[in-house]
């Protein structure tokens, strides 16, 4: 999910993988397998793409023309906002063996991982009450520590940022 919302296209590539994307009003995320895309054995090659849909989202990064995308500055303000919306993203490990995760909480994890719950039984109801489930979401997240997976990612687009910017 991003932003607790489900995707809006799921796409399968004649079983070379699939695409995972949520559409916004200024923007796109995607996230797919591009080892499975291009049959590459062996290899975990996940991408995770925003794509502008107008160009002020650029111009409100100080972005205007290809030139700019030369300042290291400007560079990092947009990978900001790729971690952020990164950030958003709901990923959980897997939890097939749930025996470590109370009744109780897994009943609630379940729930809270359908992004139905949130686009349509949290329809219309007060932003407070979704904040407690959300806040509600992220303890049983972690107190089972079920965000190792998202961290790795996370940590795996920094350094390559890094990596990428200092050469």
């Amino acid at each position: 999910m991003h932003k607790l919302k489900g995707f809006n296209h799921n796409r399968e590539y004649h079983g070379k993988g699939q695409l995972k994307q949520f559409d916004h009003s200024n923007y796109v995320i995607k996230v797919y397998d591009k080892a499975k895309q291009y049959s590459i054995k062996d290899k975990n090659i996940l991408r995770f793409e925003l794509k502008f849909l107008k160009q002020k989202e650029f111009q409100n990064l100080g972005i205007i023309n290809l030139q700019d995308l030369k300042c290291k500055v400007k560079l990092r303000r947009l990978f900001d906002l790729l971690l952020q919306r990164f950030d958003e993203l709901t990923i959980i490990d897997e939890i097939a063996d749930s025996s470590s995760i109370l009744k109780e909480d897994r009943i609630k994890l379940l729930e809270y991982m359908t992004p139905t719950f949130w686009e349509e039984k949290l329809n219309g109801v007060h932003t407070q009450i979704k904040s407690r489930h959300r806040d509600k979401f992220n303890s049983i997240l972690d107190k089972y520590d079920l965000l190792k997976t998202k961290r790795v990612l996370r940590y795996a687009l920094v350094n390559k940022f890094n990596y990428l910017i200092d050469n």
